[in-house]
């Protein structure tokens, strides 16, 4: 009351203070950071390790396990996990909420230095990438042009790459496809032997023959010279002229036992993009970093990256991630400015008054305002939350407002004058009523108590004929018409009910009972699926098939995406992984066998068919592969961040050391989920099938003929994978080009050629049969662990059924499941997520309930009544469950949501008429009378209430636009639960109300 007098007495200053709000919220809107989600994303760092050349059980072994021992000391890590590759050691370290990772960085690289002298001499440098490999890049970009494909791969790392990456927000640029220069010293193995020389001289004479070093400085006279001795050649056939050693007198030069060429490293990675060659450029952003920002950077850099292009290259974008966050934010802003639209014009109808619909058509802008500047200060972002929930706030900001301004309206009726009417408002009632809705109208709250009462008293007068133009004084008369009659069918209504009371409790209970009972048939997931306009395609071919094979599989899909998807805007594709630190953004699966593409549609409006639908009519037209599959890979970054990094929402964790049995659990697993409905896709991460050649040595013959396992290894790895003996620096473009030695391609194309290599001791030149057997298995292409356990991971898709339904059989399915001691098989991924948020939810809807009675019971002084009015909260449950069952809608995160939401909602209906039930008895109205009378008095803000929140939800509701279906839960959710709670609550709260009232009045008189 203070607040509203102080605003009547000084309308100037509060005028000016709302002004200052809403200056201020649009000024804290330009500068509010535009994201998908808030910040959702666990700080998370990666260690790399390339050990060249061994297989993932020595990678395992020797490096992985190790790294992950000391790493898991650090504080604050939430778990760890990793994956050995041939060739490469990636461990995932994921840190709690809150924890810098710059300092974790630091952490970690001080506990990985102290093991490093323990790690096999021949693993490079541990590389620490601050973010998550398995993160989708929230922008791709494609290089083509009429370079060749290393002269065009080394300007995307030398020059492009690195643009990139000194932009904010920026974690990795990292480059696909091409070709790398490489200096190859190629040995021939007949003319190796007749030479009396071994592959280690080879090693030694390019290592030592190739290089540039200091000699000191020379002080001659005056001058003080600086010494270099230059052993690099400036052209790499120079190369050919380095002596390795000398027969008979003669030195022996490298092209006397092989050849110099300046050629390309093995293509371990094949790209296209739209179906022609290309090389890509994959864009990924530090965790807590904003995509929107992060992309408007790099879209920014662009065009001056581009004028800096050598002429016929082109720098496209084929994938951006932001593209649908901005389609998302747009179709929500659209919503939210509809549902104002149609809030204010269901005010207009029931107050038939332009002067006062206008007064409270003004609280929408400036609460939203206001709201902006605490946003902006509270460093919260515009996301699908952070909008949706002002959204769903349209219709109630107004709510504040309308209950000032009916009862101004009330009294200027019964003649006040519009000052004193505006300062009687009943100031227990609103007050009750505004703590029901909590913090989270506060802007509106604010706006209703100060200029409401200010405009009201200035321009709002009795309104004695209607005004306006002709067809909407037609509108005012038939809609005053309409509420005479339904405010005396209201009256008849409720006149019937308390009459019959008992029958009016049992049918409501009865009708929430029956609605209890239709909670299994709706379906449950952890949320709503939406359409992201891109989905990917996965190839994996048995383990060992080559790289040109897999190739000729992935051209044939793409084939097919061009042929039976006309929605198709752009299109890339990677076959293999790659080598190095490109290997870690492969995926699940790694090697030559494997391919990957990534399909991109037009926008949602210029096409008739669904993400899903098209995926649907695509999957039965995928080429079937024996041995292998081709799996699909649904939607992008959404999909991703709901199931924190998986790329599908159903995964099953199989923990246990033994390969064997592990490997057998998972089939079983898999088996298990193809006999489910509704699951599609099923996949297991662990590969089995990779062949291998062991060469196992005899360390008595090895000793006797003064050798060691060590030599052994390191001369079949040069003879087959090749060593890096040194490096080739192009003296044009200053470059380092690895100079690798190995035996030429002839020597090294059959499976017998190892047996023929040479060793060497003392002179004396002995074959690797003599020393070593060569024996063929097979192995896993990686190992995965977590928690310093070996996993293996099956994982699948959700086809047509929610996630919950399948989550149970499956559960069910794992319970009969005979497992021995030492395995651990669990449901993991988006269902555990989805249990412990629906865990939560509960707790918080609970607590909803009982905050919203203790601040009922502490503003009435009554247990009681406060008792009656929370009733209106199992009605509301009746609407959320049927509304959710007709509509076909899950029970998510978000519509749980909708259901804590609607709790603060629905109460308000029934302070309403317990509030005025209650005035009247005061005043000493008879019972009977005075719920009549409350009930005849309140109907109409009730109803206005209710329709302007329902009618300010209907967008949202609807999902018509791109990105609209993450809230549309959340609305239908609160429309369901409103609409019938008000329509039940104005029959049964009254009715209650009788019931205990008559109780309750009976032992006291």
């Amino acid at each position: 009351m203070n607040l509203i007098r102080g605003s009547l007495e000084n309308p100037i200053a509060r005028v000016m203070v709302t002004l200052a709000f809403v200056g201020l919220g649009v000024l804290a809107f330009t500068h509010l950071a535009i994201d998908l989600f808030p910040e959702v994303s666990y700080p998370v760092a990666t260690v790399v390790i390339e050990y060249t050349g061994a297989s993932p059980a020595d990678i395992e072994t020797t490096v992985t396990r190790p790294i992950e021992k000391v790493v898991s000391r650090i504080t604050n890590v939430r778990f760890v996990s990793s994956y050995s590759r041939e060739g490469i050691s990636v461990v995932v370290i994921e840190f709690t909420w809150g924890t810098n990772l710059d300092a974790a960085a630091i952490d970690i690289q001080q506990n990985v230095n102290q093991i490093l002298d323990r790690l096999p001499a021949e693993t490079k440098q541990p590389v620490i990438v601050k973010f998550d490999p398995s993160q989708v890049s929230v922008i791709t970009l494609a290089i083509a042009g009429s370079l060749d494909p290393w002269k065009l791969r080394e300007l995307a790392e030398d020059f492009v790459a690195p643009r990139l990456e000194t932009l904010p927000g920026v974690a990795a640029a990292n480059v696909f496809g091409g070709q790398v220069r490489e200096i190859q010293v190629e040995v021939d193995r007949a003319r190796l032997k007749g030479a009396g020389l071994a592959l280690d001289q080879v090693l030694h004479a390019v290592r030592t023959g190739n290089l540039d070093a200091p000699g000191g400085n020379l002080k001659a006279g005056t001058r003080d010279y600086s010494v270099r001795t230059i052993g690099r050649p400036l052209e790499v056939q120079h190369l050919q002229e380095l002596v390795i050693g000398h027969r008979g007198g003669v030195p022996v030069r490298i092209r006397d036992i092989g050849r110099v060429r300046d050629g390309f490293e093995e293509t371990q990675t094949a790209v296209t993009v739209n179906a022609g060659t290309g090389l890509i450029l994959g864009v990924q952003k530090q965790p807590g970093s904003n995509t929107v920002a992060v992309v408007d950077a790099i879209l920014r850099e662009l065009p001056r990256i581009r004028q800096d292009l050598p002429p016929g290259i082109t720098l496209e974008v084929v994938s951006d991630q932001s593209t649908f966050i901005r389609r998302a934010i747009r179709t929500l802003q659209m919503e939210a400015i509809l549902g104002s639209f149609l809030a204010i014009g269901i005010i207009l109808v029931f107050l038939r008054n332009l002067r006062s619909t206008a007064i409270i058509a003004l609280s929408i802008p400036i609460s939203i305002t206001t709201t902006f500047v605490l946003m902006y200060f509270n460093r919260m972002t515009l996301n699908i939350m952070t909008l949706g929930g002002l959204a769903l706030g349209v219709g109630r900001l107004v709510d504040d407002s309308i209950v000032v301004l009916e009862n101004i309206s009330r009294r200027l009726e019964a003649g006040e004058d519009p000052r004193t009417a505006s300062e009687r408002v009943a100031a227990v009632l609103f007050w009750q009523l505004a703590l029901t809705v909590g913090l989270a109208l506060l802007a509106s709250l604010f706006e209703s108590l100060t200029l409401v009462p200010i405009l009201t008293a200035k321009f709002l007068r009795p309104q004695r004929t209607a005004e306006g133009p002709g067809w909407l004084r037609n509108l005012f008369a038939r809609s005053e018409t309409a509420f005479t009659r339904l405010d005396a069918g209201y009256q008849g209504l409720l006149a019937w009910a308390l009459a019959r009371r008992w029958k009016v409790l049992g049918g409501t209970a009865a009708a929430l009972a029956l609605s209890l009972a239709m909670i299994p048939l709706i379906g449950t997931e952890f949320f709503p699926p939406s359409d992201e306009g891109e989905f990917g395609i996965t190839v994996r071919l048995p383990a060992g098939t080559r790289l040109e094979e897999t190739a000729k599989v992935v051209t044939a899909i793409e084939a097919l995406a061009l042929e039976e998807v006309p929605e198709l805007r752009s299109m890339f594709a990677r076959v293999g992984s790659g080598r190095g630190r490109s290997a870690i953004f492969s995926g699940r699966a790694a090697g030559p066998h494997t391919g990957f593409m990534r399909i991109r549609l037009v926008p949602l409006a210029e096409r008739h068919r669904s993400a899903d639908e098209i995926m649907e009519a695509l999957r039965p037209r995928l080429p079937r592969v024996p041995g292998g599959s081709v799996t699909m890979v649904t939607g992008g970054l959404v999909s991703r961040l709901i199931t924190f990094g998986a790329e599908e929402p159903i995964v099953v964790e199989i923990q246990g050391y033994d390969l064997a049995t592990g490997s057998r659990l998972a089939a079983e697993v898999a088996s298990l989920l193809r006999g489910i409905r509704g699951v599609a896709d099923v996949q297991v991460s662990r590969e089995e099938g990779l062949p291998e050649l062991l060469v196992t040595v005899d360390h008595q013959r090895l000793a006797a003929l003064g050798l060691t396992a060590s030599q052994v290894a390191a001369t079949v790895q040069t003879a087959i994978g090749g060593y890096e003996a040194s490096l080739y620096v192009d003296p044009v473009t200053g470059r380092e080009h690895n100079v690798l030695v190995r035996l030429q391609e002839p020597d090294r194309q059959e499976i017998t050629d190892l047996s023929q290599i040479t060793l060497t001791s003392d002179g004396r030149q002995i074959p690797l049969s003599n020393v070593a057997q060569v024996l063929r298995q097979t192995s896993p292409t990686q190992i995965e662990r977590k928690y310093q356990q070996r996993v293996v991971r099956v994982v699948a898709n959700t086809a047509g059924r929610d996630l919950g339904s399948i989550a149970a059989e499956i559960e069910a399915g794992l319970a009969r499941l005979e497992k021995p001691k030492d395995f651990i098989v669990r449901l993991a991924g988006a269902r555990v997520e989805q249990a412990e948020a629906f865990r939560n939810l509960a707790l918080a809807l609970l607590l909803a309930v009982a905050l919203v009675y203790m601040v009922l019971a502490s503003q009435y002084r009554s247990l009681l009544h406060p008792f009656i009015i929370m009733f209106s909260v199992p009605l509301g449950v009746i609407g959320v469950i049927w509304a959710l069952l007709l509509t076909g809608t899950t029970l998510s995160v978000i519509s749980f949501i909708g259901v804590i939401m609607m709790v603060g909602i629905v109460v308000s209906n029934a302070i309403l008429l317990v509030d005025t039930m209650n005035l009247r008895r005061r005043e000493g109205v008879p019972l009977q009378a005075a719920i009549l009378q409350a009930g005849r008095a309140r109907l109409r803000p009730i109803l206005m209430t209710s329709l302007t929140t329902i009618l300010g939800l209907l967008p949202m509701a609807l999902a018509l636009g791109e990105g609209a279906e993450a809230n549309a839960p959340l609305a239908i959710a609160v429309i369901g639960g409103l609409a019938v709670s008000t329509l039940l609550t104005l029959v049964f709260i009254p009715v209650l109300y009788a019931l205990f009232e008559r109780r309750r009045v009976r032992p006291a008189s």
